[in-house]
Parts: C-alpha cells; structure tokens; sequence
C-alpha cells in the first residue's frame, strides 16, 4: 500500500515503451536507473491500459516490483468518464448507462489491482472544471474496487486559459462560460477551480504542475512569480483539506516549441524542491523523468533525466543530488503541522534595474523577491547576505524552521537570533544539540535548504 504519510518523489514519463518505430525502454536497466535516482513512484503514460502498448504496463508492473516502487496504471476508460460532447458525453449517460461503465471499470481494474506493485491510477492530467462530476463518480467506482489505493489527478497551472480550466482541452468546442473562471486576478479563479474539485471530488492528495525556470526579456537568470503563487495557494488548501500536496520539478526546457523555458541548473532545481518543503509539500514529481517520445519529433526540446537514447543526460545527477536531500528533509518535515513562510533579507536574483525590467511584456511575472515577512514566535532575527524563505512547522515540543536560500545565484550566510536562550540542533538529526542565544553562522549555497530544530 502507498502510504501518503512518507514523502514520495514520484516520475512522470518514465521509460517509454515501444512506439514511433523505437524501441522499447521498459527495462530493468531503467527501472534501476530510475530507482536509484531516488524514485518511489512511476506513473503510467504512455503503456496505457486500453492504448497500442498495453501489455508493457504488466512489465513496467513486473520492474517496479523487483526494484521496490509502486506504480500508478494509466487506463484509457478515463475518457468515458470526462467526455464532454457527443451522446456519450458522461453528463448525457442516463443510470443504466452509467452503471454499464461502471461495471466497466470495475473488470478494468480487476485486470491488475492485485499486482504488488500496483499503487493505484494515474487517472487524469490536467482536468476541466466541467469534467469534475464525471471524475467523481470513476473515483466512487475506484475507492470501492481498490480500497487504500490512490486515485491520482494532476490539476492545472493558474496561466491556463479560462477556458481550458472549465472544459480541459475540449474547450475550443465550447462558449458557455463559468463567471468564476474568469475572474481577476487568477489566483482568484485558480484558487476556485481548485476548491471545486476537492470539493467534489475529494481526493487524497493535491497535485499541480507549473514550470517557473524561464526566460523573460534578457532575464536569463529569473524565476517566474508562479513557483510561490501556486506553492502558497495550493499549500493553504491543502492545510484546509486536510490532505497533502506535490508538485512537479521542472526537468528540462525548450519544449514544445517555447525557447525561452530554460533548462534548470542545479541551482533552481534545488530551489524548485526546497521552496516546495518550505511550504510543507510532502512529495515532489518530476517530469519528464524520461524525454518522451510525444516530443521525438521536436529537434529543440532538451528534456528528462534519460534522454531520447536511453541515456543519463546532465540532469540525472543534479536530480539523484536533489532528491536524496529532499528526502533526508522531507520524511523529518512530512507529518508536522505547517504554520506558514516568512521571508526576510534583500532578494539577489541577478535581475535588470526595475524600471528597464517594466518594457518587458508580462515583467509582473519576474520574481523579485516580493513575499511576506511574519514574525515568528521565538526569533529574534534572521540575519542573512540574501533573502531568506523560512517554512516553519510544529511538532509536539518542537518548532522546526526550514531555510531556503531563494537566490539561485548567490551563496549567503545565515545567522539565526532566538529572544532567549534557546536549546536547538541544525540539520536535524544529524546537528547535536547546543544552547544559546544565537546559532552559529552556516552557509546556503544557491537553492540549498537546511533545517533547525528548537526545542520549546
């Protein structure tokens, strides 16, 4: 069984299997490959249950059994479920209907529940508001037929078009308008899209994808505002729910005919994953672990951890890094409560003055260090040559702060000040604990992240 309450670090577009005339990569060298980066979780894609390579989803069931991960299945029947036009649309199915599909589902499922690797469905990417009572009721099937698995959706980033949040990418196909979903700004109606579906659908975790490692302009260096807006949003409705969130780590850049997405050094892909435990995210994904071959045909596109051949690219050890410091943090911080983030210090981003950044279109999307200060209970100050992003967090007798340098330029150092004698360990389990009034100074590299412990 999954057990949410672990920090997973899950791989979108794992190996591929055998399409477009190449061969296929589900293999036990991937799949160690995979495991050895730090991967826990593989969602199907492409080997689709329903789809020309069906039968590769039973391998990739078999290799995630022999090297210790859990899969989530991909099964094409979700498109009866959000079908939106035509008869067969799921809100035109009367109850007769509706209950041949499910029937349906149910001997789908039974094809492989039973597998020991089998972690649950990886039901649907990117759904439409209008698609969300259809969603409802494949979920209501699956929690009867798979109880204790996951029923996974991935949800939309807050740029998408109105229209493409209400119908998904049937909505060229569609004029009527939700008012909600137009509303300004959009992290008003983001928030609302996403309130609806846990709402309706009540899943077990919430999980979005935004990519914030581009360029603007001549900003080569920035980091789109997106990477704190849906953090913070997302992190809010979460603690709402009750459940726990993920998000995606940015793998690559220049897809899908946009040059100016960069492909992340291995500064930003730290401060994509530190920012995200900073603000209690308790799984990170990646994608695309693998390039996958829905891009072959794109010359440009530089994407994945393994490449268009199969081979590690320059990500694979900037990832395997990562996520081992990920995990070390994140299965110490999964389970606490998260209070909030606070922000402190001047932000170094390597950006242009202000006003030679305001003729750059959509400029209000460069971060430039724009977050909130809160004080927290019990320091003084945080004294640092960069901006610091601190996530703080509760656990019985203990307040634990996570420190994110947010710069992924600069190294800083950090000095932390209590109002009062305080007992602490730095680095978790691994610090020894000392009292006093102030910790030592320790360094941050760009991106890095380190946690305090304090005693109350």
């Amino acid at each position: 069984m999954l057990n949410l309450q672990e920090f997973h670090v899950a791989a979108y577009c794992p190996p591929n299997p055998a399409e477009k005339g190449l061969s296929s990569q589900i293999c036990a060298e991937q799949y160690e490959k995979m495991r050895n980066a730090g991967v826990d979780l593989v969602y199907g894609h492409n080997e689709a249950i329903g789809g020309a390579c069906e039968k590769e989803t039973f391998s990739a069931l078999d290799l995630c059994r022999e090297y210790g991960m859990k899969y989530l299945v991909k099964d094409t029947i979700y498109k009866r479920f959000t079908a939106l036009r035509g008869e067969k649309a799921f809100r035109r199915l009367n109850a007769r209907e509706r209950k041949a599909l499910a029937e349906e589902y149910a001997r789908s499922l039974e094809r492989y529940k039973h597998h020991p690797a089998f972690g649950g469905v990886e039901f649907i990417d990117e759904p439409g508001y209008e698609m969300f009572d259809g969603i409802r009721f494949a979920k209501e099937v699956f929690d009867r037929e798979c109880s204790g698995k996951l029923f996974y959706v991935n949800m939309l980033p807050y740029w998408t078009l109105c229209a493409q949040m209400q119908y998904g990418m049937e909505y060229p196909f569609f004029e009527e308008k939700e008012p909600k979903l137009y509303a300004e700004p959009k992290q008003c109606r983001y928030a609302f899209y996403l309130r609806s579906f846990l709402e309706k659908v009540r899943p077990q975790v919430l999980s979005y994808d935004a990519y914030p490692v581009l360029t603007l302009g001549g900003e080569s260096k920035m980091i789109h505002v997106a990477l704190f807006d849906h953090l913070r949003i997302v992190s809010e409705l979460a603690k709402e729910q009750g459940i726990p969130f993920w998000n995606f780590i940015q793998a690559g850049g220049k897809w899908e005919g946009c040059a100016n997405i960069r492909v992340p050094n291995e500064a930003e892909v730290a401060l994509q994953i530190n920012a995200s435990l900073a603000y209690g995210a308790s799984g990170i994904q990646i994608f695309p672990y693998a390039f996958p071959n829905d891009w072959s045909e794109d010359p440009a596109a530089e994407a994945g951890l393994i490449g268009r051949k199969g081979e590690e690219t320059s990500l694979y050890p900037v990832f395997r890094r990562q996520i081992a410091k990920a995990k070390k943090y994140g299965n110490l911080l999964v389970g606490m409560r998260h209070r909030f983030v606070s922000a402190s210090g001047e932000y170094s981003g390597g950006l242009s003055p202000y006003a030679e950044r305001l003729n750059i279109p959509d400029s209000d999307c460069i971060f430039d260090g724009n977050l909130p200060y809160r004080k927290i209970e019990g320091i003084r100050q945080i004294c640092s040559d960069s901006q610091i992003l601190t996530g703080v967090f509760e656990q019985d007798n203990r307040r634990v702060l996570f420190l994110v340098n947010d710069s992924t330029i600069k190294s800083t150092n950090v000095c932390i000040f209590f109002e009062r004698e305080t007992r602490f360990r730095l680095r978790g389990e691994e610090g020894e604990w000392q009292t006093a009034e102030r910790t030592g100074t320790f360094v941050l590299e760009p991106g890095e992240g380190m946690l305090a412990e304090l005693l109350l």
